[in-house]
């Protein structure tokens, strides 16, 4: 997974090595979650719920990290993430049991990613 993200960083022209914090906080964040919603589950489960196929949830979250990529470097072509990102940014990240000291993770290592030179 981290591999692929990086090959896909440079394709988008981005410098692997920055987006690899980047990278890691997103997948902090996703087991935090994780974590947090079996925590609820098994407080109360509900075998009503879908399970959805693991194969189709990757290759979803492969098609995700291209566009985030490809925005992300986009965006860096214009100049470096202000506090008005962060600011829209964080009210924007309102994923159930996504904590603000994950939020502030992602945007610490998000405003490290540089374009390649």
């Amino acid at each position: 997974m981290l591999d692929h993200m990086l090959q896909n960083a440079q394709q988008a022209g981005l410098e692997p090595h920055s987006v690899e914090p980047f990278v890691h906080a997103l997948m902090n964040a996703s087991k935090a979650i994780q974590y947090r919603y079996r925590a609820d589950w098994l407080s109360s489960p509900d075998s009503a719920v879908p399970v959805r196929d693991l194969a189709e949830t990757r290759q979803q979250i492969q098609q995700l990290d291209t566009q985030l990529l490809t925005a992300i470097s986009q965006r860096l072509m214009t100049g470096a993430f202000s506090q008005e990102d962060k600011e829209f940014l964080m009210s924007h990240l309102t994923a159930p049991h996504l904590s603000e000291s994950d939020k502030n993770s992602l945007f610490a290592s998000l405003s490290r990613i540089q374009r390649q030179h």
